[in-house]
């Protein structure tokens, strides 16, 4: 039986290298990126292994590292969706 590997601090090193928290909408400029949970996982799980990182383990990294998500509305589907608000580095 395996047991789950604590990728935590990869997560946290891994976001932090490309992005820093955008503390309210307001605070957005031209380097700030829009992302759902799910899309930052996707990005997440394209380099660490996806077998031991969920989407939990990622909203963790986020909360810990103080990025907020704000609601937004989908263009593409006319729904209010959370977003989290990126400032590319």
């Amino acid at each position: 039986m395996s047991t789950k590997t604590d990728y935590s601090e990869e997560i946290k090193r891994l976001l932090g290298n490309f992005y820093t928290p955008v503390a309210t909408q307001e605070e957005t400029t031209d380097s700030t990126v829009r992302k759902t949970l799910p899309e930052i996982h996707q990005e997440v799980v394209r380099i660490l292994p996806a077998r031991w990182i969920y989407e939990d383990d990622v909203y963790h990294a986020l909360q810990e590292m103080g990025f907020k998500y704000f609601p937004g509305k989908d263009p593409e589907e006319d729904i209010t969706e959370l977003f989290y608000y990126l400032n590319l580095k």
